[in-house]
Formats: structure tokens, C-alpha cells, sequence
């Protein structure tokens, strides 16, 4: 972590010695994306040790680099790499979307919700990017990222001293970027990447490949706080209804 931000900041004094919300720097993507990762990727070392294991690996958004270093898709060196220049429109659910793109088109929508549907709940999200709209466009950045991992071409890794751990690399790895399980022949090279960053998050899709594969019946958000845990669980209720 040190390495990649130059030292201008560390990672436990962002998380412990920030004393409230005026002094927190987690709104600032550059901090929060590599923080969001050290935290889950510590999560599921606690979890490990305790020798629980996932049968089943779905990420969602900035998660997913997180996702594909403890399913053994990537070493900790891409991974890291890929967490400095990576990081919503996003589906989590039937009842729960994300909407990206121009900032006053949001307003005008999130107005209209606001009076014409009072019982819709709507919010803002905090954060200083645009991602997974077209607004991302503006920035060049897909030449960028894909010249900066160009050389990450491989599919599971094979160097059994690169990986997590052994046991998780053989959980089935489901995607939201494609909407469904993941297999070898799908590299999670530049393009992927830049596909998680620009295209919509199909956590939706992802969570119902799992339902409908039986591949698991009970899910463990591995993040700082729950946030998918009711779309989760509306996911599992529609596919269960479509099922019937």
C-alpha cells in the first residue's frame, strides 16, 4: 500500500486515528479503494483461520479485485496493481439500482422520485468518481489501463506461493461484471478490468447464476458494513418465485 500511494497516506491511520466523519478521507476513491480491499482481504484471512471457507466467491463492483485475488485469479501484485487504477450504473436487485451519469440529469430524476414517488426510497451516494456510465469516457482511461496491464493475461494462478489460499482458490468464482459463474477460459485480463470499471454491475444476474446453480444457500458479505444484504435477499426470493 505504501508502495503504490507514495506514502502520502497510511492505511491504519485513515481507518483508527480519524476520529469522526469531518476528519475521514473514505469519500476520496484513491483511499477508499485500496482500504476497501486490505479490509476484505483481512476479513477473509480471519475467516480462514477459523477455517471457514467459501464454496462459492461473488463480488460486486470495487470488490471485485478483492474476489478475484482470494479465488486465486490473481497474484497479490496484480491485484494491487489493478486496486491503484481501477476501483456505479449498478443492478443489485429487482427493488435496488444505482443510476450513473450526468450529474444534472441525476438531480432532475432524483427530483421527480422524490415528489411523484415519496415511498421510493432514493439517495446520493458519496463518492468523487463517476463509474459504469459513460461519463467515464471523458477521461481517456481505457487506453491507460489497458496499457498499464497488458501483461496480466493469465487465468488461475499456478503458482501455489501467489495465491490466497489454496482451499478458496477452489470456491466457484461468480462475476458481476458477466453476470454469471466465471470459468477458464475467461481471463480476468485489462479488459476485464476496464469492463468492471465502465459496464453496469450485474450483481443480479450473478446472485441468481448461484441460486439457480445451488451452488449456495447462505451468503457472508465479506465488507466494512452491510450494505447488499436485502438485495441479496430479494435476489433469493424473485429467483426461488421464477423457479416455482
Amino acid at each position: 500500500m505504501t508502495k503504490i500511494n507514495n506514502g502520502e497516506w497510511r492505511l491504519l491511520e485513515e481507518l483508527i486515528e480519524k476520529k469522526n466523519e469531518q476528519e475521514s478521507r473514505m469519500n476520496d476513491t484513491n483511499i477508499a479503494q485500496p482500504t476497501l480491499f486490505a479490509i476484505q482481504v483481512a476479513l477473509t484471512a480471519l475467516l480462514v483461520s477459523w477455517h471457514i471457507y467459501p464454496s462459492s466467491i461473488v463480488s460486486h463492483s470495487a470488490g471485485d479485485q478483492a474476489a478475484a485475488f482470494v479465488a486465486g485469479r490473481l497474484t497479490l501484485e496484480e491485484t494491487v496493481r489493478i486496486e491503484h487504477l481501477a476501483c456505479i450504473a449498478v443492478v443489485n436487485s429487482p427493488r435496488s439500482v444505482t443510476i450513473s451519469g450526468d450529474e444534472k440529469t441525476i438531480d432532475e430524476i432524483q427530483q421527480i422520485l422524490t415528489i411523484s414517488y415519496p415511498n421510493v426510497f432514493n439517495a446520493r451516494l458519496r463518492i468523487e468518481n463517476v463509474f459504469h456510465s459513460y461519463q467515464i469516457n471523458r477521461f481517456d482511461t481505457e487506453k491507460e489501463m489497458l496499457s498499464s496491464l497488458k501483461d496480466i493475461r493469465r487465468l488461475p494462478v499456478q503458482d501455489q506461493k501467489q495465491i490466497f489460499d489454496p482451499i478458496c482458490a477452489k470456491a466457484k468464482p461468480y462475476s458481476s461484471v458477466i453476470g454469471e459463474q466465471m470459468n477458464d477460459s475467461i481471463p480476468v485480463n485489462g479488459q476485464y478490468w476496464w469492463s468492471n470499471v465502465r459496464q453496469a454491475v450485474r450483481f443480479y444476474d450473478a446472485i441468481a447464476a448461484i441460486i439457480k446453480d445451488e451452488a449456495a444457500n447462505v451468503f457472508l458479505e465479506i465488507s466494512p458494513h452491510s450494505v447488499l444484504g436485502t438485495s441479496i435477499r430479494e435476489c433469493y426470493e424473485l429467483t426461488n418465485q421464477q423457479q416455482q
